[in-house]
């Protein structure tokens, strides 16, 4: 965390009962407001886009198709084909700004964050993870509505992906500094006592959880004695926790062999497509009749009808 001169004697004693000093860049209410008021138009904006039809759906959900089908029922709320084709771009245009700001947003006050961490209170800095959080979870929630428009343009995923990264590492690491025992008891007290107090921490609870472990494993080995029957025989409620334990691999496997099928028969169907289109083409120039068979139907009645003619003629005369 740096080189930082804090003094967090009263922090270790627990007896810090200083104020903290107000911080309006940070906690104030038009930052507040600002934050809640950007989020909201970003979502409605987005989610009107889609219950209206104006954005694409990217599924079919039961609930959502039902929410849709009611709006469209609203007279002042229907829009005609030429409307939407109107519309289309600009909505997805709007949310793929206010989606792009949410996550620069968020990227920059989790580094205000952090770039002050010898300066900024508990209290602060749990503003500071809210307000990352918030801006994070309202990104990914345009992402759904985005998913069409973004999957049209690879081009433009790859630094916003990089981008969603480097906030997910941010918010990892300061929920990590958050779970620190003491945090929510500590608000007036500098965040960086906190911050080099947790490795220690994270190794007492390392230590902890290694001693619990220890602890049930040598409890049930000396208990053995005083125990009538054998509690490692197996029956019915050893069986079920082991069996719903092991749905977890089940329900992974059968998630990767879904998408793994989906993509099968996706790459299966562009060649057989490609294929049917060239198979139509020869058996169409071959059902057309070629010139020299029209030409020899032709000269058949011409070369019948004189011998006709002469016949009649002979039998006249």
């Amino acid at each position: 965390m740096g080189l930082c001169h804090t003094n967090c004697t009263l922090w270790v004693e627990d007896s810090d009962d200083s104020l903290v000093p107000a911080d309006p860049d940070i906690a104030g209410i038009g930052i507040v407001i600002a934050f809640i008021a950007t989020s909201f138009v970003t979502i409605a904006v987005a989610y009107g886009g889609l219950f209206l039809h104006i954005i694409p759906w990217p599924g079919n959900n039961a609930i959502d198709t039902w929410v849709s089908t009611k709006l469209q029922r609203v007279p002042w709320l229907q829009l005609s084909e030429e409307r939407r084709n109107i519309w289309q771009p600009i909505i997805e245009s709007l949310v793929m700004a206010l989606s792009d700001q949410q996550l620069l947003v968020g990227i920059s006050i989790l580094i205000a964050g952090f770039a002050s961490h010898c300066s900024i209170s508990v209290y602060h800095f749990t503003i500071v993870i809210d307000l990352a959080w918030f801006s994070s979870n309202t990104n990914l929630t345009t992402l759904v509505v985005l998913e069409v428009y973004l999957a049209q343009r690879p081009s433009i995923q790859i630094w916003r992906v990089c981008l969603m990264l480097v906030i997910l590492t941010g918010i990892i690491v300061a929920t990590v500094l958050q779970g620190h025992n003491r945090w929510y008891t500590s608000y007036n007290s500098p965040a960086h006592c906190l911050f080099t107090d947790l490795p220690v921490k994270l190794c007492f609870d390392v230590a902890w959880f290694a001693y619990g472990l220890w602890d049930i494993v040598t409890t049930r080995k000396d208990g053995a004695e005083c125990i009538e029957g054998n509690e490692n025989a197996w029956g019915f409620g050893q069986i079920t926790a082991i069996l719903l334990l092991s749905s977890i691999i089940l329900t992974l496997r059968e998630s990767h062999a879904e998408q793994t099928a989906k993509l099968s028969n996706g790459n299966a169907n562009e060649p057989s497509k490609a294929n049917g289109n060239n198979e139509h083409e020869p058996q169409n120039i071959q059902t057309m009749p070629s010139n020299q068979e029209l030409g020899s139907e032709e000269p058949e009645p011409a070369v019948l009808s004189p011998t006709r003619v002469d016949t009649e003629a002979g039998g006249r005369g």
